[in-house]
């Protein structure tokens, strides 16, 4: 992989992994598009590292409410009333079942899931399947919905756990089912990524032996991840404002142009 190819992708996956479109099914069918062999799972741990630094500068606020949230939970006697009124504490305890289902699944699955990520048919029908859960939110009021809870906390862990296949959006997937569950749109679409957290750490720690291992060198490495990092934070201001302005749908048509144009021309 050259440096340009690199950089090329890292844009791939910035652009796309917060955007409702599903940063694994285009990096697929990029990687496939470009003749470039998906053999080095080093550069994938180093582009979602980009988009893990690009959360943790745009919701550095909230990180931060996370990180001082922490030393109440030693403090068990004061739990209920820290719920209600902290929404870092909130946020903070409500991670934990949001998390299990992606770490029991990507454990469970973890070689059948990776050897989707060299079936771009797959992935470009899933891309089908995201563009469909977008299209829903069309329909999905604007009324003041309910502060982060159990149950949307939930259903956004359990629809996490489906988008680890390539094509279905993680950003997309979550943000669907924390609105259709009645959460509010602000704190859906910021939890959504700060769930990010967790499961690119997740990813990370399971993959960080690959790094020492890579063939790529340290150019490809490093461009990718600036690249990546750079993009993820333009890309994640974005959504958050499309989805408090209830627009997440928009990118259905844009899913289904992609998913068809692979289908028809690309075999």
């Amino acid at each position: 992989m050259s440096i340009l190819e690199a950089i090329v992708l890292g844009l791939v996956q910035g652009l796309t992994e917060f955007l409702p479109v599903s940063s694994s099914g285009h990096l697929v069918l990029a990687r496939e598009l470009m003749a470039i062999p998906a053999d080095d799972p080093a550069f994938e741990v180093v582009v979602h590292l980009g988009t893990l630094g690009s959360v943790l500068l745009v919701l550095r606020r909230e990180v931060l409410g996370l990180l001082a949230a922490l030393p109440r939970l030693l403090d068990r006697s004061s739990w209920r009333a820290s719920f209600g009124a902290d929404p870092g504490f909130r946020a903070l305890v409500l991670l934990v079942p949001a998390t299990i289902p992606t770490v029991v699944v990507g454990l469970a699955a973890k070689d059948r899931i990776n050897a989707l990520f060299a079936a771009p048919d797959f992935a470009a029908a899933m891309l089908l399947v995201t563009a469909a859960i977008l299209f829903t939110t069309r329909w999905r009021r604007a009324e003041p919905g309910r502060s982060l809870s159990l149950p949307v906390a939930l259903a956004m862990g359990l629809a996490q756990a489906v988008a680890i296949l390539p094509g279905i959006s993680r950003s997309g997937s979550t943000i669907s089912a924390g609105l259709h569950t009645g959460g509010d749109r602000g704190e859906v679409g910021g939890f959504s990524f700060l769930m990010a957290i967790p499961a690119i750490l997740g990813a990370l720690i399971l993959e960080a032996g690959e790094i020492g291992h890579s063939r790529l060198g340290v150019g490809p490495l490093l461009f990718g991840f600036l690249a990546a990092a750079l993009v993820g934070s333009l890309a994640l201001v974005i959504l958050l404002r499309l989805v408090r302005g209830g627009r997440l749908w928009v990118f259905s048509g844009y899913l289904v142009l992609v998913s068809l144009g692979w289908f028809l021309f690309h075999r």
